[in-house]
This record gives C-alpha cells, sequence and structure tokens, in this order.
C-alpha cells in the first residue's frame, strides 16, 4: 500500500512499535515530525517538551539571508514545524541538539571566523569523495551541535560526484567523519525510523543511538 496521510492517524490509532523505511520515505516532512512528537509524548515526553515553535516566514527569509544561499525545502519544512529545540536543555539525534536559526547562524559564523582567523580553509583530506577536502566551507550548513565539536551539517557547495543539500557530520578534531545522506528528508525519515525501530535510548539530557 503506498504510504499517503493516513499513514500518521493509523499510527496513532494503533499504537504499531515500528515504522519501515517504505512508510516513511514518501511522507512529508510535516507528517514525520507527527510521528516523531507520538513516540516522544509516549515513550520519552523530555524530548517532547524541548521542541520549538515554527520559524516565522520573516526569521527564515533573514537566515538565509544572513547565509547568502537558498536552504532546500525539506530542510525549511522542517523549520517550518519546529525551529529547533530548547538549547542544550534535551538533546535529539545522537544526543546532538537541533538547532533553531539564530543558533544556526552562530555556528556558522563561528566557523567562518575560524577560516578568516586561522588560515585553517587549507585542503584536509577526508574519506568522501562527495565532500570536499577543507576543514570548513562557508556553504556548509550546520543544523545540529554537541557541545563538544561536533556538528550534522547540510552540504550546499558538494564536489562533482556529491549532490547538493547532502548531509555530513562534521568533528573539530578529525574534520568530516560520515555521510549521513542525500538530503535532510533521507536524513530524517531514517531517524524516525530508527526512533520505531528502538534504536535510541533516553538517557539523561538526551536521545543517544545504541546500535
Amino acid at each position: 500500500m503506498t504510504p499517503n496521510s493516513n499513514t500518521t492517524a493509523n499510527h496513532d490509532q494503533d499504537n504499531q512499535s515500528q515504522v519501515t523505511s517504505a512508510e516513511v520515505e514518501n511522507l512529508t516532512i510535516k507528517e514525520l515530525w507527527k510521528l516523531l512528537e507520538n513516540w516522544y509524548k509516549e515513550h520519552c515526553p523530555e524530548a517532547y517538551e524541548v521542541l520549538r515553535p515554527p520559524i516565522t516566514t520573516e526569521e527564515l527569509q533573514e537566515l538565509e539571508t544572513e547565509l547568502g544561499v537558498k536552504l532546500p525545502e525539506d530542510y525549511k519544512e522542517s523549520l517550518l514545524v519546529h525551529n529547533g529545540t530548547d538549547y542544550r536543555e534535551f538533546s535529539l539525534i545522537n544526543l546532538h541538539n537541533y538547532l533553531g536559526h539564530k543558533n544556526v547562524l552562530d555556528e556558522w559564523k563561528f566557523h567562518l571566523s575560524m577560516l578568516e582567523h586561522f588560515g585553517i580553509d587549507k585542503e584536509v583530506e577526508n574519506d568522501f569523495s562527495e565532500i570536499k577536502n577543507v576543514w570548513w566551507a562557508p556553504k556548509w550548513i550546520p543544523f545540529t551541535e554537541d557541545g563538544a565539536g561536533q556538528h550534522y551539517f547540510i552540504d550546499l557547495d558538494p564536489t562533482d560526484k556529491g549532490t547538493v543539500g547532502q548531509l555530513g557530520s562534521f568533528d573539530h578534531e578529525v574534520g568530516i567523519d560520515m555521510l549521513l545522506g542525500k538530503s535532510f528528508h533521507e536524513f530524517f525519515s531514517n531517524y524516525v525510523r530508527d526512533i520505531y525501530d528502538g534504536k535510541y535510548s533516553a538517557l539523561d539530557g538526551g536521545l543517544f543511538d545504541n546500535i
């Protein structure tokens, strides 16, 4: 059966414990958030309580202007549901904070200042041909942080082997350590599926991938 808008409602009614890849891959960001909110409410209310209200259209326009980029539609759709979480109150996505737009700008500007003041824009090799061999690039947009120098970012300046809007994981000590998917939607739908598959545990202060 082709997934549709009734999928979320069905999960509300029967509280199924699993969501398959086939079920989530065609859901919208808004529908995925609904599934996630339902799981949070039942299994981890601390996570639900830190979700922020939607970003406004004015704030979204200001964010793109400050960044100097056109953000991917799937990521903007997510911000239009929840503009991040209460910063560092409770971590989502493998102990990472899902950043609101102001924190996105703060983290982005910090890395640009590092490039400017320390000249660390030299080539830094990584194991992923899709991502440029640099320490940080101006068109990498951080959307999470773990408080210890690691970010998940949206790559709007990939190599010719990559995809605009792909996601990577950056560690300030080692550089790029993971390729997370070809789009925010792919990454987010996989996260929702993994949540329902029991791959995350609630620990003090956040959800941690236990697989």
